[in-house]
């Protein structure tokens, strides 16, 4: 018997769809973005921004914590 997934249980397909959008400096995978927008995925933390034209991370590795800017989408 195969057990059903919690509603708060995130799917492989969820995490995995889209473009990886990666730290420029460490390669560290900051988000994705796909026709819904920019995804961004930590732990139990799961955000989606849509609209909007540029996005700045910084980098989440101890190593790294570089800022990474991005294009979103084309206005």
């Amino acid at each position: 018997m195969h057990r059903q997934p919690a509603p708060n249980e995130r799917r492989p397909e969820t995490i995995a769809t889209g473009e990886p959008v990666r730290c420029a400096f460490c390669g560290a995978l900051l988000a994705t973005t796909g026709p819904d927008g920019l995804r961004i995925l930590r732990s139990q933390l799961e955000v989606l921004i849509g609209g909007a034209e540029h996005a700045t991370f910084v980098c989440y590795r101890p190593g790294c914590r570089r800022i990474n800017r991005f294009d979103v989408g084309s206005s």
